[in-house]
């Protein structure tokens, strides 16, 4: 079994609380940060599904302007 900091578990719970929606100040005061920009720009990472999803709905926006 391979062995995870326990800080890393940090790092995956602000991203799966954003991904589940969860506004950014509540993940922030969840994992005890003092800084929303600590929360968002150190510990907030997005999965390649999320930039896909992003861009199929910029897609879609598009679509009917053609």
């Amino acid at each position: 079994m391979r062995v995870v900091p326990l800080h890393d578990f940090r790092h995956g719970c602000v991203s799966i609380l954003l991904a589940l929606g969860v506004p950014p100040r509540t993940a922030m005061e969840i994992v005890g940060h003092s800084t929303i920009e600590m929360t968002m720009n150190v510990y907030g990472h997005v999965t390649l599904d999320e930039k896909r999803s992003a861009l199929d709905k910029l897609g879609i926006l598009f679509e009917g302007d053609e």
